[in-house]
Parts: structure tokens; sequence; C-alpha cells
């Protein structure tokens, strides 16, 4: 069980722009096959309000992983190159292995997911297109997706980074 486990997230790193659409997909897909009817609102400021800071998390989000990665970089930067037998503790060794690439790539590829994302929000939320409020709805989904899809991610592969020095 253990395997399928690791196997599924090295998948899920590996690929985070095919699983995470194929979520949110099946997410909005939901959303369409149980379709509640949502009652007209009158005043569209709290649909705009609540995407204004889904917006603002996202970016918030992004400064976070961005700050992460800098970090890693920066201590990767300090470590001498050394031979991996020659590691003086865990975090030495991850830095200087195979698997720091695996690392930066994890957070590269979250930043531009919450980039993409952004910009399909700022383009779809533009006041030129009519939309129902069902599909603000679903706009609104696909945000907060993205932000925990991401998040989650990130999150995995940081405190495996962390929590190395305590085993």
């Amino acid at each position: 069980m253990k395997k399928i486990k690791i196997k599924l997230l090295d998948f899920y790193f590996n690929h985070p722009f095919i699983v995470d659409t194929l979520l949110i997909s099946g997410m909005i897909l939901m959303l369409f096959k149980f379709r509640l009817e949502i009652p007209a609102l009158e005043d569209k400021t709290k649909i705009d309000s609540f995407i204004s800071n889904i917006t603002s998390s996202i970016v918030a989000l992004a400064g976070f992983i961005l700050a992460s990665l800098t970090i890693i970089v920066t201590v990767k930067s300090n470590i001498k190159i050394r031979n991996l037998e020659d590691a003086q503790n865990s975090t030495e060794l991850l830095l200087t292995s195979a698997n720091y690439k695996n690392i930066v790539t994890v957070f590269r590829d979250a930043i531009i997911e919450l980039v993409f994302g952004l910009i399909a929000i700022y383009i779809l939320w533009m006041p030129i297109f009519q939309h129902t409020d069902f599909f603000y709805i679903l706009l609104i989904v696909f945000g907060v997706a993205i932000i925990l899809l991401t998040l989650i991610r990130s999150l995995l592969v940081l405190f495996k980074i962390i929590f190395m020095e305590f085993q």
C-alpha cells in the first residue's frame, strides 16, 4: 500500500498539470451534473469580491512558493560540492543529490500553474464578458482548486525537506 502511495505521489509530482487538470475538470463536471439552481444575484459585488480575494491569494501563494524556492537555491549555493558519501547532514545530502532538481521542478511547476490560473481567472473575469452566476461559481471553484492543489503539493515537498533533519 505504501509503494502505491509513493508511486501516485511521484506521478503527481512529475505530472502536476495533467493531474490538476483532471481533478479540476472532474470537480467542474460534478458541479454541472449536480447543478443546483443558484438564485440570481442582484448585487454582483459579493462575487467580484470573492474572485478578487482568490486572485490575491494566488499571488500571495506564488510569492510564498517563490520565497521557498529562493531559500532552497540559496542554501544549495552555500553548500560545498561534495560526494554523496561525504555529506555531513541530510539537508546537504538532499541538496547535493539528483533529488535537488526534482524539488526545484515541483516549486517551479507550482508557480507556473498559479500564474496560468491567475491569467485565466483575470481574462474570464473581465467585464467585457457577460456570464451567468453559475459561471462565476465555476470560476471560484477553479481558483480555490488551483490554490489548494498547489499549496498541498508544495507543502508536501517542503515538509519532507524540513523533517529530513529529524530523521
